[in-house]
């Protein structure tokens, strides 16, 4: 990630309520972006509040775990936050597919039960401490491992979905974002998914992460949950 797009990203969370920062930063859609690509009837339900103290329906599940925690600073309820919903179904459901292709273990000693729990437990200048994420585990490192290793910055996985929407899976995707199944299915405005499209592929904007979403979720639409309903009925 370059530094302008981390910046635009640190912007649109940091003034969000506590429960929704996290997602504001690493999800594909804020408020705004949600209500237009939904078609009428999901915004309109996923967005309704009983009264002005509630928080939308789409964020209830994130206001639920956050009242969990006892007054937590706001580096405790974001890591809560990426523990209960972005390491289970994203992270650690990716990596454990792609390392369990070659049969190798992943990730698993940092996901030890008592590990997590005595991690968890720890005050937060333990986590992070003038700037520095992981402060104990680097503390740890800089006596016991080679040179270098405790100031490492983390390296992803980052693959070129912008480009490839440009190229290699260009015509799948087209296909797939076609208007008139969109329309039909009625989970989204078909014409603010083509505007992300069109801005993308005349490079006006880098739409691949929202667009991305998007195919993913139309893809299991149409081949995944089809399958499944016309072995079940």
């Amino acid at each position: 990630m370059n530094l302008p797009f981390r910046a635009q990203r640190f912007l649109r969370g940091v003034c969000a309520p506590a429960p929704e920062v996290l997602m504001q930063w690493i999800g594909s859609f804020n408020h705004l972006e949600l209500q237009k690509i939904l078609s009428k009837d999901y915004s309109k339900s996923l967005f309704v509040q009983n009264n002005k103290s509630t928080p939308p329906q789409i964020y209830s599940s994130l206001y639920q775990e956050h009242n969990r925690l006892n007054h937590p600073d706001m580096v405790s309820a974001l890591l809560h936050t990426f523990q209960q919903f972005y390491l289970p179904v994203c992270i650690c459901n990716h990596s454990d597919k792609a390392s369990m292709r070659v049969s190798q273990e992943l990730r698993s000693p940092f996901l030890d039960t008592d590990l997590m729990q005595f991690a968890n437990q720890l005050p937060t200048h333990m986590k992070y401490r003038k700037g520095k994420t992981k402060y104990l585990l680097r503390k740890y490192h800089e006596q016991n491992s080679p040179a270098g290793i405790s100031t490492r910055p983390k390296i992803g996985f980052t693959i070129p979905i912008a480009s490839w929407l440009t190229s290699a899976l260009k015509a799948w995707a087209n296909d797939i974002l076609d208007p008139a199944q969109i329309e039909k299915d009625g989970f989204f405005n078909a014409r603010e998914i083509r505007k992300l499209w069109n801005e993308h592929q005349k490079r006006k904007a880098n739409h691949a992460k929202q667009l991305w979403t998007i195919i993913v979720f139309q893809h299991w639409l149409h081949t995944v949950r089809s399958n499944w309903k016309a072995v079940n009925g």
